[in-house]
């Protein structure tokens, strides 16, 4: 397994590097084959598309996203719900750094019409599986309809955040975290009222502790 692993990492670091170099519309298999010193055959034995590979990248994102609350895991969970989120959002963008040129091709693309981000960490199936970890990670219910709510609203932050991010030259990444914190705030707000109409029922409120229930087993998404 660990072959196969170091295989996948491979594939993926060739196709970051290919589109570097021709851009998300010009990335082949061939072309990831060759800059991954791999023969067709052997990288059809790993993968079944360019998709697949995007596919794995987002994993690794999440991963690297969920190690942040698996690190001091009793420290995190006594943290408010905002600031989880906040660790887990910035841990995601810490874990694009190395790939911003990348990223920010995407967003090029996004800006002339076509979804781009949506190959990484736009709307769709990647997205909602990564913010399901993501709520899980923070403590957050993520299943029902209150759940889908929930995910599209951190999906929506996200985005939000990812955009500032790749326009934030500061070395500190302030500005990315100054929005992330307004928006936050908002969706506290935003979350508090709804809760006030539905009767008391809880939301996500910034400071607040996880529902019960909401344990990252209890909401574990969809694999793969």
């Amino acid at each position: 397994m660990p072959k196969v692993k170091d295989a996948e990492a491979r594939i993926i670091d060739a196709a970051l590097a290919r589109a570097a170099i021709d851009g998300w519309d010009g990335l082949t298999l061939s072309g990831i084959a060759e800059e991954a010193g791999m023969s067709l055959s052997e990288l059809s034995g790993h993968v079944g598309s360019v998709s697949e590979i995007l596919d794995a990248f987002s994993r690794r994102i999440d991963r690297a996203m969920l190690t942040e609350a698996e690190d001091e895991p009793e420290d995190f969970a006594a943290q408010p719900v905002k600031d989880r989120l906040m660790a887990l959002i910035m841990a995601r963008l810490d874990a694009l750094e190395p790939h911003r040129a990348v990223m920010q091709r995407l967003a090029d693309r996004s800006d002339r019409g076509i979804p781009a981000l949506d190959l990484i960490c736009g709307q769709g199936m990647r997205l909602q599986r990564s913010m399901g970890w993501l709520a899980a990670a923070a403590g957050l219910e993520s299943r029902g309809i209150a759940g889908l709510a929930r995910r599209q609203g951190l999906a929506a932050i996200y985005l939000a955040t990812l955009r500032a991010w790749l326009k934030d030259d500061s070395e500190d990444r302030a500005k990315t975290m100054k929005t992330l914190d307004r928006l936050l705030d908002r969706a506290g707000r935003w979350s508090r009222m709804a809760g006030r109409m539905a009767g008391g029922r809880r939301g996500f409120r910034p400071g607040s502790e996880p529902s019960a229930g909401a344990s990252p087993a209890a909401d574990t998404p969809a694999a793969g």
